[in-house]
Protein backbone atom coordinates (compact mmCIF):
# COMPACT_ATOMS: atom_id res chain seq x y z
CA UNK A 1 0.00 0.00 0.00
CA UNK A 2 1.50 3.36 -1.00
CA UNK A 3 2.19 6.00 1.61
CA UNK A 4 0.32 8.60 -0.46
CA UNK A 5 -1.38 7.17 -3.55
CA UNK A 6 -0.51 5.52 -6.82
CA UNK A 7 0.44 7.81 -9.63
CA UNK A 8 -2.18 7.77 -12.35
CA UNK A 9 -1.32 6.45 -15.80
CA UNK A 10 -1.02 10.03 -17.07
CA UNK A 11 1.24 10.99 -14.15
CA UNK A 12 3.41 7.91 -14.74
CA UNK A 13 3.78 8.93 -18.38
CA UNK A 14 4.93 12.40 -17.25
CA UNK A 15 7.61 10.72 -15.11
CA UNK A 16 8.55 8.09 -17.71
CA UNK A 17 12.26 8.95 -17.78
CA UNK A 18 12.47 9.01 -13.98
CA UNK A 19 10.59 5.69 -13.81
CA UNK A 20 12.99 4.07 -16.26
CA UNK A 21 15.93 5.38 -14.19
CA UNK A 22 14.23 4.04 -11.04
CA UNK A 23 13.85 0.60 -12.62
CA UNK A 24 17.49 0.57 -13.76
CA UNK A 25 18.77 1.61 -10.32
CA UNK A 26 16.76 -1.27 -8.87
CA UNK A 27 18.23 -3.76 -11.35
CA UNK A 28 15.16 -4.09 -13.55
CA UNK A 29 15.78 -3.90 -17.30
CA UNK A 30 13.12 -3.43 -19.99
CA UNK A 31 12.62 -7.17 -20.60
CA UNK A 32 12.30 -7.92 -16.90
CA UNK A 33 9.77 -5.10 -16.48
CA UNK A 34 7.72 -6.33 -19.44
CA UNK A 35 7.64 -9.83 -17.93
CA UNK A 36 6.74 -8.53 -14.45
CA UNK A 37 3.75 -6.62 -15.84
CA UNK A 38 2.42 -9.81 -17.44
CA UNK A 39 3.49 -12.63 -15.11
CA UNK A 40 3.79 -10.95 -11.71
CA UNK A 41 1.32 -8.09 -11.71
CA UNK A 42 1.36 -7.82 -7.92
CA UNK A 43 5.11 -7.31 -7.91
CA UNK A 44 4.85 -4.77 -10.74
CA UNK A 45 2.18 -2.88 -8.80
CA UNK A 46 4.43 -2.85 -5.71
CA UNK A 47 7.23 -1.29 -7.77
CA UNK A 48 4.84 1.39 -9.03
CA UNK A 49 3.70 2.02 -5.44
CA UNK A 50 7.28 2.51 -4.27
CA UNK A 51 8.06 4.78 -7.22
CA UNK A 52 4.89 6.79 -6.54
CA UNK A 53 6.03 7.36 -2.96
CA UNK A 54 9.46 8.51 -4.17
CA UNK A 55 7.87 11.01 -6.57
CA UNK A 56 5.43 12.37 -3.99
CA UNK A 57 8.10 12.65 -1.28
CA UNK A 58 10.27 14.72 -3.61
CA UNK A 59 7.39 17.03 -4.56
CA UNK A 60 6.08 17.37 -1.01
CA UNK A 61 9.48 18.16 0.51
CA UNK A 62 9.92 21.02 -1.94
CA UNK A 63 6.38 22.39 -1.55
CA UNK A 64 6.35 25.27 0.89
CA UNK A 65 3.43 27.40 -0.28
CA UNK A 66 -0.09 26.34 -1.27
CA UNK A 67 -3.11 28.34 -2.34
CA UNK A 68 -6.80 27.62 -2.66
CA UNK A 69 -9.60 29.86 -3.93
CA UNK A 70 -13.28 29.32 -3.32
CA UNK A 71 -15.80 31.99 -4.27
CA UNK A 72 -14.99 35.10 -2.23
CA UNK A 73 -12.28 33.32 -0.20
CA UNK A 74 -8.57 32.87 -0.71
CA UNK A 75 -6.51 30.57 1.49
CA UNK A 76 -2.74 31.03 1.32
CA UNK A 77 -0.64 28.50 3.24
CA UNK A 78 3.02 28.38 4.21
CA UNK A 79 4.30 25.03 5.45
CA UNK A 80 7.35 25.44 7.66
CA UNK A 81 9.30 22.76 9.48
CA UNK A 82 7.09 22.66 12.60
CA UNK A 83 3.84 24.42 11.73
CA UNK A 84 1.68 25.80 8.97
CA UNK A 85 0.61 29.42 8.66
CA UNK A 86 -2.58 30.36 6.87
CA UNK A 87 -3.88 33.67 5.59
CA UNK A 88 -7.60 33.73 4.89
CA UNK A 89 -8.83 36.59 2.73
CA UNK A 90 -12.56 37.16 2.35
CA UNK A 91 -13.48 39.58 -0.40
CA UNK A 92 -16.63 41.68 -0.26
CA UNK A 93 -18.94 41.64 -3.30
CA UNK A 94 -16.45 39.83 -5.59
CA UNK A 95 -15.50 36.23 -6.21
CA UNK A 96 -12.59 34.43 -7.79
CA UNK A 97 -13.25 32.96 -11.19
CA UNK A 98 -13.66 29.19 -10.93
CA UNK A 99 -10.49 28.71 -13.00
CA UNK A 100 -8.25 31.08 -11.02
CA UNK A 101 -5.18 28.94 -10.77
CA UNK A 102 -2.14 30.95 -11.84
CA UNK A 103 -0.19 32.93 -9.30
CA UNK A 104 -0.27 35.99 -11.56
CA UNK A 105 -4.09 35.92 -11.92
CA UNK A 106 -4.57 35.49 -8.18
CA UNK A 107 -2.11 38.27 -7.31
CA UNK A 108 -3.79 40.62 -9.76
CA UNK A 109 -7.18 39.83 -8.24
CA UNK A 110 -5.86 40.53 -4.73
CA UNK A 111 -4.20 43.81 -5.81
CA UNK A 112 -7.37 44.97 -7.52
CA UNK A 113 -9.64 44.07 -4.61
CA UNK A 114 -7.36 44.47 -1.57
CA UNK A 115 -9.37 47.37 -0.17
CA UNK A 116 -12.48 45.17 -0.06
CA UNK A 117 -11.22 42.21 1.90
CA UNK A 118 -10.97 40.98 5.45
CA UNK A 119 -7.71 39.31 6.40
CA UNK A 120 -7.20 36.70 9.08
CA UNK A 121 -4.03 34.86 10.09
CA UNK A 122 -4.00 31.40 11.65
CA UNK A 123 -1.34 28.85 12.49
CA UNK A 124 -1.48 25.13 13.07
CA UNK A 125 0.94 22.59 14.44
CA UNK A 126 1.14 19.38 12.45
CA UNK A 127 -0.81 16.37 13.61
CA UNK A 128 0.84 14.16 10.94
CA UNK A 129 4.16 14.59 9.16
CA UNK A 130 4.60 17.84 7.27
CA UNK A 131 4.54 15.96 3.97
CA UNK A 132 1.30 14.12 4.86
CA UNK A 133 -0.33 17.45 5.75
CA UNK A 134 0.76 19.02 2.44
CA UNK A 135 -0.41 15.95 0.52
CA UNK A 136 -3.86 16.08 2.15
CA UNK A 137 -4.19 19.74 1.16
CA UNK A 138 -3.17 19.03 -2.43
CA UNK A 139 -5.69 16.20 -2.62
CA UNK A 140 -8.39 18.58 -1.36
CA UNK A 141 -7.75 21.02 -4.22
CA UNK A 142 -4.89 23.28 -3.17
CA UNK A 143 -2.20 24.09 -5.69
CA UNK A 144 1.51 24.61 -5.10
CA UNK A 145 2.71 28.16 -5.60
CA UNK A 146 6.02 29.97 -5.31
CA UNK A 147 5.26 32.12 -2.28
CA UNK A 148 4.32 35.40 -3.93
CA UNK A 149 0.72 35.19 -2.79
CA UNK A 150 1.65 34.44 0.81
CA UNK A 151 4.23 37.25 0.84
CA UNK A 152 1.64 39.68 -0.56
CA UNK A 153 -0.66 38.66 2.30
CA UNK A 154 2.18 39.41 4.74
CA UNK A 155 2.38 42.94 3.25
CA UNK A 156 -1.39 43.34 3.54
CA UNK A 157 -1.05 42.35 7.18
CA UNK A 158 1.28 45.33 7.82
CA UNK A 159 4.47 43.35 7.11
CA UNK A 160 3.85 41.06 10.06
CA UNK A 161 5.46 37.81 8.90
CA UNK A 162 4.19 35.05 11.22
CA UNK A 163 7.52 33.19 11.41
Amino acid sequence: MPKYRLLTTDELQQFEKEFIDYLIVNGIDADTWANLKIEKQGEAKKIIELFSDVVFEKILRKAKYLVFTNGPYLYSFRYGERKANLYILKFQDVQFASDSSSQEEILEFIRTNQDNCDLQLQEKNYTNTREQEVFAMLESGCIIEEGGIFQFCVKLNKNSDPE
